[in-house]
């Protein structure tokens, strides 16, 4: 078992991370999800963009590809009382220009 996951049924330790860290757990398992302060939820999430792209304009400029997804970021609230200021912050990666349907068959004249 990984150092950052955590058997079912134990509760996550905390520990302090950097935006680095995250990216890099994020790059190795495709999605991340992190119980953060409220009030850090903007700040990570600015963070973590801010360090995605200058890693991208790094890779640019030594004639790398980059990557073709972008971050995607869902939060709620995980408060169990109205003192709980915690929020879950789930990072995934999502590819540019794209959204999800669902592709239905032709109607036809019968079905009208």
């Amino acid at each position: 078992m990984k150092e950052e996951e955590t058997p079912i049924g134990e509760e996550a330790s905390e520990k302090e991370m950097s935006y680095a860290e995250a990216i890099l757990i994020l790059e190795d398992k495709g999605e991340l999800s992190l119980e953060i302060l409220a009030s850090d939820l903007d700040k990570v999430k600015t963070g973590i963009k801010n360090l995605r792209a200058k890693m991208n304009v790094s890779l640019k400029e030594a004639n790398l590809p980059v990557p073709e997804e972008s971050l995607s970021f869902v939060s709620f609230s995980i408060a169990k009382n109205k003192t709980d200021e915690r929020v879950t912050l789930m990072i995934s990666y999502k590819r540019r220009g794209t959204f999800t349907a669902k592709i239905l068959p032709p109607i036809t004249d019968e079905d009208l």
